[in-house]
């Protein structure tokens, strides 16, 4: 016999209840909550850069 498991939905009044920790990004998409991890400073930079670059061609 199989036991049938429950999907969680979360919501936005579920955000307040986990611990914040400034290194996160928490979403909440169709009910799935998405932890990752922010994006380091160097990754800003060359993303700016890229960005720079970009804008000047164009």
């Amino acid at each position: 016999m199989t036991k049938s498991i429950e999907k969680i939905a979360w919501n936005f009044k579920d955000l307040s209840f986990i611990p914040f920790n400034e290194s996160n990004s928490y979403e909440i998409i169709d009910g799935e909550l998405f932890v990752t991890r922010s994006p380091h400073r160097k990754h800003q930079q060359i993303c700016g850069k890229i960005f720079k670059e970009l804008d000047l061609w164009n």
